[in-house]
């Protein structure tokens, strides 16, 4: 089982007829001091391994979860602690846009000394996503006004994958390898009636049709080269080189050169300077890498780091 920092080993069992963590869980629970109302994120990333994101007051980096409440369908608060880390008490707010699967809402973001808020446009999003039975939200931002929005069952904690045709019907599927646990600390209480199947996620290093996010895998090493149909959409060329803005794990946004070289026929782009991040970001070569990037924002975010045969290097230089 990964963590943002560790791995840890978890057994495997069934209960009723659904797979539990039985030995192990309470531990990583303690080690990451999980409160009643703290949240995990629980992702499979192959038949054995799930990534595991912890929310501490609602917070996990640059995402946060809450809950959709039918009774107050025209707004939804968004948690001081994020609030506080991202924008401040002297943000005045602005227009936002928040991606449901493969549509988009924009939607005013109003703030205060005292809240901050999604309201103006909010409505509209939940009637015609639509957002039923109070699910659990997961909000991550992508920058200061672009937001994606991942809707999870309220019972089984499963994510609700909303389907462009899909979504005027308010037809949606359950991504069974997606899991969001909320306000559980106990073993029995934290797994049981979750549905946790070990199917293994394939990332798709080729653009979704239609989708504003594409997603990718590297090992790392000292160069990095990007996907040929990312380098497609910033419109890279020998003659036409540009920064990239590249957002780690914790938030932080950089803007990296990019470089050509010659492959066969043509050309391929990766970053200079790439070993130098690796180091200061403090990423081991041999980790996995997983990469999303955002079409509408050009923004390609480090998702995830999975630490598996290392293979040690010396001598590293920038």
């Amino acid at each position: 089982m990964v963590t943002v920092k560790e791995l840890r080993s978890v057994r495997i069992r069934k209960r009723n007829g659904e797979p539990i963590f039985p030995d192990g869980w309470i531990m990583l629970v303690r080690e990451n001091d999980l409160k009643y109302k703290d949240g995990v994120w629980i992702t499979a990333t192959g038949p054995y391994t799930f990534n595991v994101s912890c929310f501490k007051e609602f917070v996990c980096q640059n995402s946060y979860f809450t809950a959709q409440i039918n009774d107050v369908p025209y707004m939804n608060l968004m948690p001081d602690k994020f609030w506080n880390n991202f924008y401040g008490k002297k943000y005045k707010g602005e227009m936002a846009r928040v991606y449901v699967g493969q549509r988009f809402w924009d939607v005013k973001l109003e703030a205060s000394s005292e809240c901050c808020c999604f309201k103006d446009g909010w409505l509209k999003l939940v009637e015609e996503v639509p957002l039923k039975n109070e699910p659990y939200l997961v909000f991550t931002m992508i920058d200061l006004k672009t937001f994606e929005l991942s809707v999870f069952d309220h019972e089984r904690g499963t994510e609700m994958v909303f389907k462009k045709d899909n979504v005027d019907k308010g037809k949606c599927k359950i991504d069974t390898e997606k899991v969001l646990v909320k306000g559980k600390s106990k073993v029995d209480d934290a797994q049981t009636q979750r549905n946790l199947r070990s199917r293994v996620k394939r990332v798709d290093a080729a653009l979704i049709t239609g989708s504003p996010v594409s997603k990718s895998t590297n090992l790392v090493k000292k160069q990095i080269r990007l996907p040929a149909k990312v380098s497609s959409v910033l419109d890279l060329s020998p003659d036409n080189l540009k920064e990239v803005r590249v957002q780690n794990l914790t938030g932080e946004v950089k803007n990296i050169m990019t470089r050509s070289e010659k492959h066969r026929k043509g050309f391929r782009y990766g970053f200079v300077g790439w070993s130098s991040y690796l180091k200061a970001w403090k990423i081991k070569i041999g980790s996995e890498l997983f990469f999303e990037f955002h079409k509408s924002t050009k923004l390609l975010r480090l998702s995830k780091v999975v630490e598996k045969g290392c293979v040690k290097k010396k001598n590293l230089r920038a």
